[in-house]
């Protein structure tokens, strides 16, 4: 079943309400917040394990990570560090551009 959009940005906001702003907040704390807040709309929408454990994921990376980049930086195929003429360059996982 694929969630909507809105759907996510709904429950984002509702978990945004949740946090208090005012003082430094841990990622554990938010993702507690989270996973209570999708439990709740994994039983409206009988989600399966695999789904909600996605849309936990996707509102954790929203609110405390890259969003949708995060999943690109922690693949090892995309990105990486390598030496090159003396310096450190990242590797985007093609081939170099020709000059």
């Amino acid at each position: 079943m694929q969630i909507a959009g809105e759907e996510i940005e709904r429950l984002r906001r509702q978990i945004m309400e949740q946090i208090d702003l005012t003082r430094t907040v841990e990622d554990e704390e938010v993702y507690q917040l989270i996973e209570a807040q999708v439990r709740d709309f994994a039983r409206e929408r009988m989600l399966t394990l695999g789904e909600r454990e996605a849309v936990v994921q996707t509102l954790f990376y929203s609110l405390r990570k890259l969003d949708v980049l995060q999943e690109l930086l922690e693949d090892p195929n995309i990105s990486s560090t390598r030496k090159r003429d003396g310096c450190t360059k990242r590797s985007t996982g093609f081939p170099p551009k020709k000059s």
